[in-house]
């Protein structure tokens, strides 16, 4: 007997740059708000490839992971985020299929 799932499992990342500037991304989905980049968690991946591919995918930047800062739910929406912390170490910021801006804002942890 097969079950559906009743969780998403999504990874996200609060990426800074050696200035101390966090990455964010506007994305096409919501287009209202900036936030930090990341997304679901794909089959066979581990937490932390899906959160440094999520990261390139939308940013173009390649990240290091550092921590981890938090575990969140969203009940009604059944997705569970883990939030990754992290440094920029290389690439070229640029948006993608997923983002229509990406920019490093001042930011602390």
């Amino acid at each position: 007997m097969t079950h559906t799932p009743k969780h998403i499992v999504a990874a996200a990342a609060y990426v800074t740059n050696d200035q101390g500037q966090v990455l964010l991304v506007k994305t096409y989905h919501r287009q209202d708000t900036w936030e930090l980049p990341g997304g679901q968690v794909e089959e066979g991946e581990t937490l932390e490839e899906a959160v440094i591919r999520e990261v390139e995918e939308e940013s173009g930047i390649v990240m290091a992971i550092t921590g981890v800062s938090g575990v969140y739910q969203n009940t009604q929406s059944g997705v569970m985020v883990i939030m990754f912390v992290g440094k920029m170490m290389s690439g070229t910021l640029r948006t993608s299929e997923e983002t229509q801006a990406v920019q490093p804002f001042p930011g602390s942890v």
